[in-house]
């Protein structure tokens, strides 16, 4: 699929036929194992009747690749928006590509198994360079987003402004926005740096010293100014990690049908410490039987709220795994 990286077709029919050539050549496959679904999809991509759709998304189902999903998201003009591969799990893993209404590209890189990896790179509508990254922690701050590195950044004109991690960088959105502005020496934080929410307002303004963050003061949607010398500072149970965990192993039930099998183990559950403190979004990550899992979910659901992460001085929802164990003994 990487031969539409050089390859942009503005019209719905050249793109699918390019999927159907690219499918019908691989030779792990015939021509059966591919099937195709259309999705309308309002502008917050969710479903929604064709004649209110923003966009509509075209995927196919390849049973027998490592990229069993590949799906292309059009503007209602056909005009393609986004290039998306997905694993067996239906989670991000492969190229991806989002483009411009002129059906450049605007930014293309990898994902893997639902993150973002390796080299990243964004374009200015003319089609040239606008910056190079490098991915170090996917989803490493509250908010989703990730920790990297700029390797390169070239400002409108082309001028290189960012060489190997060292000068002025200024990201922007997709409408030429800037969102984060400040200096960067030998790919630290050095110097002043302002930071602009999607309506251009002014979210935070910071001081670094070789990387370290020495002040900041954030705003909300209201204006209200928070002060911070951490940039993070994740959310924790009221008391102590001891007392969640000694919470967890005083309501936790060993369910009957697991003692009549002996069945017993390490689970591991996500989930999500909300802005308010409460707790949400409990998901099971790996092992065990439906009874273990539903146990260990409800247990999760009962626990107290916890203090919420802040973020920029402000509350903010945090994603948390933790092990729960079970024994019969």
């Amino acid at each position: 699929m990487t031969s539409l990286r050089n390859k942009i077709y503005p019209y719905t029919t050249r793109i699918c036929r390019l999927i159907v050539l690219l499918c019908l050549a691989h030779p792990a496959f015939t021509q059966r194992d591919v099937s195709y679904d259309t999705a309308y999809l309002s502008k917050n991509f969710e479903n929604v009747a064709p004649n209110q759709a923003v966009y509509y998304k075209v995927t196919n189902t390849i049973d027998n690749l490592e990229f069993p999903y590949v799906s292309i998201t059009f503007l209602m003009n056909g005009t393609p928006f986004l290039v998306q591969h997905y694993d067996k799990k239906h989670v991000l893993h492969g190229f991806y590509q989002q483009f411009y209404p002129t059906a450049k590209v605007f930014v293309e890189g990898n994902y893997k198994h639902g993150k973002r990896f390796g080299l990243w790179k964004k374009y200015y509508p003319s089609g040239t360079l606008m910056e190079e990254l490098e991915i170090v922690r996917p989803g490493f701050y509250p908010d989703g987003s990730d920790k990297y590195n700029v390797l390169s950044f070239f400002d409108s004109s082309g001028v290189m402004q960012v060489k190997d991690g060292t000068g002025w960088y200024t990201e922007y959105d997709m409408h030429l926005q800037p969102r984060h502005m400040g200096a960067y020496k030998q790919y630290q934080k050095i110097g002043n740096w302002i930071g602009y929410a999607s309506d251009g307002a002014k979210y935070y303004e910071e001081k670094y010293v070789n990387g370290n963050l020495i002040k900041g003061t954030s705003y909300d949607d209201g204006g209200e100014a928070y002060t911070y010398k951490e940039l993070i500072l994740d959310a924790q149970p009221y008391g102590s990690y001891q007392s969640f965990y000694a919470f967890l192993n005083k309501h936790l039930k060993y369910p009957e049908d697991a003692k009549d099998f002996k069945i017993e183990g390490e689970l591991y559950l996500s989930f999500k410490v909300k802005d308010n403190g409460s707790i949400t979004d409990v998901n099971m990550l790996s092992g065990g039987p439906a009874s273990l899992n539903d146990e260990a979910r409800r247990v999760i659901k009962l626990a107290p709220a916890w203090k919420p992460c802040l973020f920029r001085g402000q509350p903010s929802a945090q994603n948390f795994v933790v092990p729960v164990t079970f024994s019969s003994f």
